[in-house]
């Protein structure tokens, strides 16, 4: 289960805008007999070496969430079931392992990377328990010379380090490039990506580290990337110019990952090159993932969407075939907010519909649909400018494999841009029809996008949808309303019995995430309620409903919980001294017999909509692995799509429902490896942490951010390319459980 995605998300499955051999060092295993053979191939990409075998009893003591049953010992696969575990006793627990005579591991070390801060943790003051660990962590990095453990432990600065870790990386960055410079440099991206804003000083090295010959250009190109944003503040000066200026040059890389993760720096920025590189949207393009990312970033600025266009409207529809239709489809999707406003954008993109409607007509095959999806998003963009919505309604006939209600989201999409053209009565109106759809799919998307509509009935339409038995129906509402609530003048109080009763009543199996959302709606109407004469927030709902969520046997919900008391110190503390008070176990005796049934499965045939494709198990994620391995038994997967596909990222198939919101009717516990996100590795979704079911992604490249956060099942061993042809809302025809050698 995943957190329900955006619109966008459910009409198309597209996001607009989840090497080193093994030594015989760290060769840590599991205590007494429990351990098993590793399935693992000699070559494993990632950190805490050694920790990949088997450990049955380990994972019956996970399962059952009883740290206290570990057993004692230096084994570090006992430290990554403690970490599994986590709660504050973990954090004591492996921080031992830092000091200098503990007989660690860089196994031990890459298990701090399991641990989950609280919000606000750890703070910029130094204060704390986390503090105290990202301090120690810093500490051993000082003094350690070993690459292995140095790896490892810059992966735990990158999942519980904060501000403080932002400038120590900066300090590291400084002098002549060192092989750990590209580690340092995508823990910098990682920390941004949490939300930690990047240095001056640390934007400073970065921008020393660019250029196509530099030996760390790709790690610090994506560290650009993803600090952009949230050191936004730092940017407007001098640095962005230098920043601009060095990474000119990469676009233009003999290297595709390089000129790929440099056109992510650009959009991350929103600059456009000075000179957009000539094979872009040419006759002789570059690799489709260059291209891809290429016009995701000339759409986000004003001057490159003028390029794009132009270019774009010069090739033929049938130059976007195979892979690089994604191209197409994510350029027109770019231009969605940018076509409000402005006719001559639309004009100029009139010839390349009228072309899309005459290649499709022709098309056959999956070359139709990928035409077909063009088409509508082109359809769109018209339907934006002028309110007319009935060309929608048609543009995708005859074409199997797309969701039910696809027409009506795209209206949504039209009706959350359109000017003028319409007034915002009908706009209001048509969104608050489709709010009451039968369809779900429909609903939930027409509740997501009433969050900015200023009308009294949206309040009615969004408490009827948390009414409603849909369980992504249920999400959407519980999320728009939490949205609203931070604003003072859409807070509506009148919601809160429902709200109570979603956090109370609704089982975390099914409705994890609008429980979820419910948590946080709660926390947002305290935070904008103001405050009584003492100075406390008058939400006496905090203590009667959110305070009991620490017994709560879910994690996620106990996080959802701790973030919404933090405006309240006093709960807070008294949320955080529940914690460590005994709690039912949150995951069901199926799950074992699972384990017992498919532990000796070795991996998946998944045959697609686009060619058919082999994914090999590796690393110590048995439960996973043996859950979607009995699902895939079971026919469960059979008939199912690929609701989210995010072109040069990930595709992410699994979801009954089809957009997001839909598992198996069950939980399962994360299970982070040692392997790192790269091209085909195979991971489990997730609407925070042990809420994995049925959803899985498999990675179309190197991603940083997705390491230590999802579990990794494996990767594709057999039939990689099939992941670039897999187009929105393609079908798993069938997956088969492999054994033995398959």
């Amino acid at each position: 289960m995943v957190r329900g995605c955006l619109v966008v998300t459910l009409l198309l499955g597209l996001a607009a805008g989840c090497k080193d051999p093994v030594p015989a060092a760290d060769q840590g295993t599991a205590a007494g007999s429990d351990a098993e053979p590793s399935r693992e191939p000699a070559m494993v990409s990632g950190w805490g070496r050694g920790v990949a075998s088997r450990a049955p009893a380990l994972e019956a003591r996970e399962l059952a969430r009883e740290p206290d049953s570990l057993p004692a010992g230096p084994d570090a696969r006992t430290a990554w079931a403690q970490a599994r575990i986590g709660g504050p006793g973990a954090v004591d627990a492996l921080a031992a392992w830092l000091e200098g005579d503990s007989g660690a591991t860089s196994a031990h070390f890459a298990a701090l990377a399991l641990l989950d801060p609280p919000p606000g943790e750890p703070d910029a003051e130094g204060n704390g328990r986390w503090s105290g660990l990202e301090n120690a962590i810093w500490t051993r990095l000082a003094v350690t010379e070993s690459p292995d453990e140095i790896d490892a432990l810059l992966l735990a600065v990158a999942r519980v380090g904060g501000e403080r870790s932002q400038s120590r990386l900066a300090v590291m960055l400084e002098g002549e490039p060192r092989p750990e410079h590209t580690a340092a440099l995508e823990v910098m991206g990682m920390l941004c990506a949490r939300g930690h804003a990047a240095s001056t000083a640390g934007l400073e090295a970065v921008a020393k580290q660019l250029g196509p010959d530099a030996p760390h250009a790709w790690a610090a190109a994506y560290a650009v990337g993803r600090c952009a944003g949230p050191s936004a503040e730092l940017l407007a000066g001098a640095v962005r110019g230098t920043l601009v200026e060095r990474m000119t040059p990469a676009l233009q890389a003999t290297d595709p990952a390089l000129q790929r993760v440099a056109w992510k720096a650009f959009a991350g920025l929103g600059e456009t090159p000075a000179n957009v590189p000539a094979e872009i949207l040419s006759s002789t393009p570059p690799p489709w993932m260059v291209e891809v990312e290429a016009v995701r970033a000339l759409a986000g600025h004003a001057d490159g969407r003028s390029v794009l266009v132009e270019r774009l409207t010069a090739l033929q529809p049938d130059a976007f075939v195979g892979p690089r239709g994604h191209v197409l489809l994510v350029a027109l999707v770019g231009l969605r907010d940018a076509v409000v406003g402005t006719p001559e954008l639309l004009r100029s993109l009139s010839p390349l519909r009228l072309a899309l409607r005459s290649a499709r007509d022709q098309a056959k095959g999956r070359g139709r649909k990928s035409l077909t999806l063009a088409l509508c998003e082109s359809e769109l963009l018209a339907a934006i400018g002028s309110g007319d919505l009935a060309a929608l309604r048609s543009c995708a006939p005859g074409v199997d494999e797309l969701p039910e209600g696809y027409a009506e989201v795209l209206e949504i999409e039209a009706l959350l841009r359109v000017g003028a053209a319409m007034t915002r009565e009908a706009k209001a109106q048509a969104l608050l029809d489709r709010a009451a759809d039968a369809r779900p799919s429909v609903a939930a998307a027409a509740l997501a996008a009433l969050v900015d509509v200023d009308e009294p009935r949206v309040s009615a339409a969004l408490q009827a949808g948390l009414g409603r038995q849909d369980p992504g129906v249920k999400a959407a509402a519980a999320a728009a309303i939490a949205t609203r609530a931070r604003d003072r003048a859409r807070r509506d109080e009148s919601a809160l019995p429902l709200l109570k009763d979603a956090v109370t009543s609704w089982p975390n199996s099914t409705t994890i995430e609008a429980r979820i959302a419910a948590i946080e709606a709660l926390g947002n109407l305290a935070r904008s309620g103001g405050k009584d004469e003492s100075g406390v927030l008058a939400a006496p709902w905090l203590r009667e409903t959110v305070l009991p969520l620490a017994k709560d046997p879910a994690v996620a919900i106990r996080r959802a919980g701790l973030t919404a008391l933090q405006p309240v110190p006093d709960l807070a503390e008294a949320f955080v001294r529940a914690l460590s008070e005994p709690r039912p176990a949150p995951f069901v005796d199926g799950l074992k017999s699972r384990l017992a049934e498919y532990g000796d499965v070795t991996g998946l045939r998944v045959t697609t909509s686009a060619g058919a494709m082999t994914i090999t198990f590796e690393g110590p994620a048995a439960v996973n692995q043996a859950t979607v391995a009995s699902l895939a038994a079971s026919g469960f997967y059979d008939g199912l799509t690929f609701h989210r596909v995010v072109p040069g990222f990930v595709i992410q198939g699994g979801d009954p429902r089809g957009d997001g919101y839909g598992g198996p009717g069950f939980l399962v516990p994360c299970e982070w490896s040692q392997q790192k996100y790269e091209r085909g590795v195979v991971g489990m979704a997730l609407a925070g942490k042990d809420t994995g079911g049925s959803q899985f992604f498999i990675a179309q490249a190197r991603e940083p951010r997705l390491d230590a956060r999802y579990t990794t099942l494996g990767r594709v061993t057999d039939g990689l390319a099939v992941l670039d042809e897999v187009l929105p809302h393609d079908k798993i025809v069938t997956v088969e459980i492999l054994r033995g050698d398959g």
